[in-house]
């Protein structure tokens, strides 16, 4: 388990050395080249365990590693947007979510860099901790919002009480 531990705060760590894309007015967080080689290769080796192991497997043995491929590849980072209008997250699946910055009505921030930008219609943009830059995704929600970063008392939750 502490290697697992170890190989997070590695990810987390080159994601605080990496910067974000900036083209035009818009800014772009992503995962890390690191991070999305990790969840690439970890999905393209667990598919061909499963290809490699098919004739000679059971057949839960056979959903299990599918299920095990599909459950890394949606571990695939989204990508976070900013730009004069709104803040949008977009997930590789075609998932978006966009909140103008006239319609923010809350950012929350749990202490580890991560973030969640609230709509007022109850939608959510989140920041993982695992996305390039979260200082100046920081700094850039508060120069385009007029709401207060709050912190959550509790690290460890990422979702809105």
């Amino acid at each position: 388990m502490p290697l697992v531990f170890a190989g997070l705060a590695s990810l987390r760590l080159v994601a605080l050395g990496s910067k974000a894309t900036v083209s035009g007015d818009r800014i772009e967080f992503s995962g890390t080249l690191f991070l999305r080689l990790l969840i690439l290769f970890s999905s393209a080796a667990a598919a061909v365990v499963l290809i490699a192991t098919w004739r000679t497997s059971e057949t839960w043995e056979r959903l299990a590693l599918a299920a095990i491929v599909m459950g890394i590849t949606a571990g695939w980072p989204p990508i976070v947007q900013i730009d004069d209008r709104e803040v949008m997250q977009k997930w590789w699946w075609g998932r978006k979510v966009s909140i103008p910055w006239s319609e923010v009505v809350s950012v929350e921030e749990n202490g580890v860099g991560e973030y969640q930008v609230y709509g007022d219609d109850g939608r959510a943009v989140r920041f993982s901790r695992y996305l390039v830059d979260s200082q100046r995704f920081r700094q850039e929600v508060r120069n385009r919002t007029r709401v207060k970063v709050t912190r959550v008392g509790d690290p460890i939750s990422i979702t809105k009480s």
